[in-house]
């Protein structure tokens, strides 16, 4: 948000703004890695607006200046591409997983919003195999940006739960 709008708006008129300021800030205890902040969004039910709500965190934080990449972590069931109005990208998390790409930085494409990029998960169903998702958690905070939004599959399994508990 612009420095002259944000002023023109407080937390008694709109109090998401005053709730938004509280989650945004960059977490100094992760200085040691490129990745200042995970946020990840992701609920029970699918069809919810996980995705939609995912996208727009990543592009406000985008446009006021910061690198964003969004993550589509819906394994089987990915759409934030089409949210952020993008056909399919050619490299995506599943390449990555099944060995197609070395490193994970491969998969992450431009989305056409200044300071935004997208790595797109898989339209099939994919199964992380242990030493692939304990390498994915460790490898994503290198990632050369400041905020990681994860948009998260509806449900609890282990993998989610493990993306949840790598977020801040």
């Amino acid at each position: 948000m612009e420095g002259s709008a944000r002023a023109n708006l407080d937390s008694k008129s709109h109090p998401e703004v005053s709730s938004l300021s509280k989650i945004v800030p960059l977490n100094p205890d992760f200085v040691s890695n490129r990745v200042k902040q995970i946020l990840a969004v992701g609920g029970g039910k699918g069809g919810v607006g996980k995705s939609f709500l995912a996208s727009s965190l990543a592009i406000s934080l985008a446009r006021m200046g910061n690198s964003v990449i969004a993550i589509d972590l819906d394994l089987g069931g990915a759409n934030l591409h089409t949210v952020l109005g993008l056909d399919h990208p050619r490299k995506s998390l599943n390449d990555y997983l099944m060995g197609h790409v070395p490193h994970l930085r491969d998969c992450v494409v431009q989305s056409g919003i200044p300071h935004l990029s997208l790595i797109s998960g898989s339209q099939n169903a994919v199964h992380f195999l242990a030493e692939k998702k304990n390498h994915f958690l460790e490898t994503v905070r290198t990632l050369n940006a400041d905020y990681l939004v994860f948009d998260l599959g509806a449900g609890m399994n282990d993998y989610t739960l493990d993306f949840f508990i790598l977020s801040d």
